[in-house]
């Protein structure tokens, strides 16, 4: 992962004047990299930073994530230790200017957000690495290629997609790197490494909970949530990669067992809310003529059955007789298209 990814997601929690306009696409990137990977860790920019990381040098999710221990800083080498090629160079401003062409809007709403933000504009002064100097024969040509970007947007975006191939480098070809979508046409293989993950996404469904407010919009709320269903999903197969070996049936049954032990929220299953309500309705034609009352009020408890969602406490759902009987609300939040 990278800090750009973690600053992304930060996105979400604060009501900045600016944003990341792929916040939710980090938000999704960052929790499942880590609920279906072993180890996760953060390469940094330069040896000063990964002698000196605290929190103050890091995005509010990564400092949650990295105490929980969801989250480790690769200390074995930076950035600015891998020296880039003229051909390497000659490439990436040929792909960065391909992009940027399609994504300049896009590319103004981040550089704002990055380079305007208080809170991040701290930890870059602490980190060091965004200036805006040696504006050399590189930025010219940017320039020349992308004249109504402003210089320091412009410069600001190119070294952080720049940064990309370093990043690989550094973890080596053997891990896989999920980037901040500003990164992901800085490769050679027109297959973004961000698309390696499956078809079932925790990060989807917990995005899903959070926008429709059944879970607090609160970076220590969603650590620690992530951190719990990584537990889980680690204890009873859930992972999108084991998933992916299941039926289709088999494979709900594992996400609810997880959503129940996670304590989400689940709902009784819509053919077992109809029968309900079918059995109150038939209840109450059958007392029609002998008890208007009776009637009444099972004519009101069917209309209440045929509107209720059927929400119900995670903990329900391990009550025998009820567990085959329930789902879990919003699911289709988590599956790709292809799932």
């Amino acid at each position: 992962m990278d800090t750009t990814t973690g600053h992304g997601v930060d996105a979400i929690f604060f009501d900045d004047e600016y944003a990341d306009p792929w916040a939710d696409r980090c938000f999704v990137l960052l929790f499942d990299t880590i609920i279906n990977h072993e180890t996760v860790v953060l390469p940094l920019w330069s040896s000063a930073a990964i002698a000196n990381v605290d929190d103050a040098t890091l995005p509010i999710i990564m400092r949650e994530a990295r105490r929980s221990g969801a989250l480790e800083i690769l200390s074995t080498s930076s950035a600015d230790d891998i020296s880039l090629t003229a051909e390497q160079v000659d490439r990436l401003i040929i792909q960065f200017v391909s992009w940027a062409l399609a994504e300049k809007k896009a590319i103004r709403a981040w550089a704002r957000y990055h380079l305007h933000t208080k809170r991040i504009q701290t930890v870059r002064r602490s980190a060091g690495p965004w200036t805006a100097e040696g504006r050399t024969t590189e930025f010219h040509r940017l320039q020349a290629a992308l004249p109504d970007l402003p210089a320091d947007e412009l410069w600001f975006a190119y070294q952080t997609f720049v940064r990309a191939a370093q990043y690989f480098d550094v973890v080596g070809e053997s891990t896989p790197y999920f980037v901040h979508p500003i990164r992901e046409r800085a490769f050679e293989d027109p297959v973004s490494p961000n698309r390696t993950l499956l078809s079932w996404s925790w990060g989807r469904y917990l995005l899903r909970l959070m926008q429709d407010g059944e879970m607090r919009r609160h970076p220590g709320v969603v650590a620690e949530t992530v951190c719990r269903i990584r537990e889980l999903t680690r204890e009873h197969g859930a992972s999108a990669y084991s998933l992916e070996l299941l039926s289709p049936k088999a494979r709900s049954e594992r996400l609810l067992d997880v959503a129940v032990r996670a304590r989400f929220p689940v709902s009784l299953q819509t053919q077992t809310r109809d029968l309900m309500a079918g059995a109150l309705e038939g209840g109450a034609l059958a007392a029609a003529p002998f008890k208007p009352m009776v009637t009444y009020v099972l004519g009101m408890g069917a209309v209440l059955a045929r509107r209720w969602k059927g929400g119900l406490p995670g903990t329900v759902a391990r009550i025998p007789f009820i567990k085959g009987k329930v789902e879990l609300p919003g699911q289709e939040a988590g599956w790709s298209r292809s799932g």
